[in-house]
């Protein structure tokens, strides 16, 4: 799976709401910016465990691992 939509398709959207407890808005924007907040991740690591089917760690927004101030300092001219 590619995609945030194809994932979602894949379990069903109704389904993976329902057992994630994820307010279908949240779940829409999830798919139009193909990417799931990092705070999602237990909830739908469970849902592939109970679906006997791999994580799709490439779909989700990790965090940065340096700071916004080192950003800045990087970026800065």
């Amino acid at each position: 799976m590619d995609t945030v939509s194809e994932f979602i398709d894949a379990i069903g959207r109704q389904g993976f709401a329902e057992q994630t407890g994820f307010a279908q808005q949240s779940i829409s924007r999830a798919i139009s910016q193909n990417v799931m907040p990092a705070r999602w991740y237990q909830a739908v690591r469970g849902v592939c465990l109970l679906r006997d089917i791999t994580v799709p760690d490439h779909l989700f927004r990790w965090a940065d691992r340096c700071g916004l101030a080192q950003r800045r300092a990087e970026t800065a001219p």
